[in-house]
């Protein structure tokens, strides 16, 4: 995690509107090891950890998650194996959803890392190429 988190905040183009939930397993004791030692103090934007019991699958942690930061301006869902290299990520992502209905409700995925520099929509048509 001390790896791949800073990319998101070095490539992030407005860090004073992100935050990050991340959703930790009770049990997941190098995980509270990171918290403990206060390693995200001073990552670029806030992460707020909740602790949780494991859960089964992905989908029950994301929606956690949601429950508890339903404020988000936008949510992605991801696990940790997932790493933030494009610039600019979080405008990128806010222009593309810009232009969406009045509700500005909207479901995609992150981009295969075999076609990087593409956002779906959750039906697989592309939002944003490039």
């Amino acid at each position: 995690m001390v790896d791949i988190l800073p990319k998101p905040t070095d490539h992030a183009a407005d860090k004073d509107n992100v935050e990050l939930w991340i959703y930790v397993d009770g049990d997941d004791s190098v995980t509270h090891a990171l918290i403990d030692s206060s390693w995200d103090n001073d990552i670029g934007f806030r992460i707020h950890w909740h602790i949780g019991t494991r859960l089964i699958t992905h989908g029950d942690g994301f929606s956690e998650i949601w429950q508890i930061s339903s404020n988000a301006g936008f949510y992605l869902g991801f696990s940790d194996d997932y790493e933030v290299t494009t610039l600019s990520w979080d405008y990128i992502i806010r222009e593309s959803f810009r232009n969406l209905p009045s509700d500005r409700i909207a479901v995609g995925y992150l981009s295969d890392p075999l076609v990087p520099g593409r956002i779906y929509d959750c039906n697989g048509g592309l939002l944003r190429s490039g």
